[in-house]
């Protein structure tokens, strides 16, 4: 199935799409007409992947060529996404709660 969505990420626009099967998802985030910001060097982004019942699809990998456009595999529920929800975070070494994002809705498009 295939998913996109729009969203924010500390004000600056990001579009996502992908696609999801019961085994697995691949998404690509990208920043149109701009960029991740860059990280001090003990801290990184990560991705938090859930279907419309909340469970969480672990990540796999991710990759990326340039900071405007990242592509990460998720593992799958077992069971066929209908929507996906992700939040984009910012995790910092030695602290508990990472920097979260809103919320970004990812529907078919199948």
């Amino acid at each position: 199935v295939s998913f996109a969505g729009e969203g924010e990420f500390q004000g600056q626009p990001i579009h996502v799409s992908g696609i999801a099967s019961a085994a697995n998802a691949e998404l690509e985030i990208q920043a149109p007409g701009g960029r991740f910001p860059d990280l001090p060097e003990d801290s990184w982004y990560e991705f938090q992947l859930r279907d419309e019942n909340g469970n969480r699809l672990m990540d796999l990998e991710g990759t990326g060529s340039s900071w405007e456009e990242i592509r990460i595999h998720f593992e799958g529920t077992g069971k066929l996404p209908q929507e996906l929800n992700l939040t984009i975070c910012v995790a910092h070494e030695g602290e508990g709660e990472a920097e979260t994002s809103d919320s970004i809705h990812l529907k078919s498009i199948d």
